[in-house]
């Protein structure tokens, strides 16, 4: 009797290395999804830190007092006018308003005279009408000091924090925290 032998794969084999590789890839995808959203945080952590310590220098090198105003989803910079006292935003490229990337946040804190303590910011669309008369959240004096501040920037409760933060003397640091803060 003669066998007859066959050469190839069968079509259950095809789909089971089809099923192992389709699963492997999405594995490879959605790890550089979480890595991706973490890059992302941190990058304009870093950005927001860098924008704070050149409008430290502007703010030296002019002779004025400049602002970081904080809303909801944007962030800009502005200008003490002296004569008027009105705060003026700032028309340089670098210090333009900038609008958040998808769904990052700000949590500003400042410190509190009375204990030490850092305070939450909460943000109010509504108290935004009257802006000439507005005070910054962070001040930048022409000597050199801001206002002490700590702010976390994330997307949601579970991704990772990181923390902008300056004592108001030093330059503005940036280092990722734990989730629980």
């Amino acid at each position: 009797m003669r066998y007859s032998r066959q050469t190839g794969f069968t079509l259950l084999e095809i789909l089971i290395v089809m099923s192992i590789l389709l699963i492997m890839t999405s594995v490879v995808v959605l790890g550089f999804t979480g890595a991706d959203r973490n890059t992302r945080i941190k990058t304009e952590a870093q950005r927001v830190a860098l924008l704070i310590e050149l409008a430290r220098s502007g703010a030296i090198q002019s002779n004025q007092e400049w602002g970081l105003f904080v809303e909801d989803s944007e962030y800009y910079f502005a200008a003490l006018n002296p004569v008027s006292g009105i705060w003026d935003s700032l028309e340089q490229r670098e210090f333009r308003k900038r609008t958040l990337p998808n769904e990052i946040k700000f949590r500003l804190l400042q410190l509190s005279k009375r204990d030490q303590q850092y305070d939450e910011i909460f943000f109010k669309a509504d108290d935004k009408d009257n802006t000439e008369f507005e005070m910054p959240d962070v001040v930048i004096f022409s000597d050199g000091e801001i206002t002490p501040f700590k702010m976390d920037v994330r997307v949601d409760q579970d991704s990772a924090i990181w923390l902008v933060q300056s004592d108001g003397l030093s330059r503005v640091a940036v280092e990722q925290t734990p989730r629980e803060q």
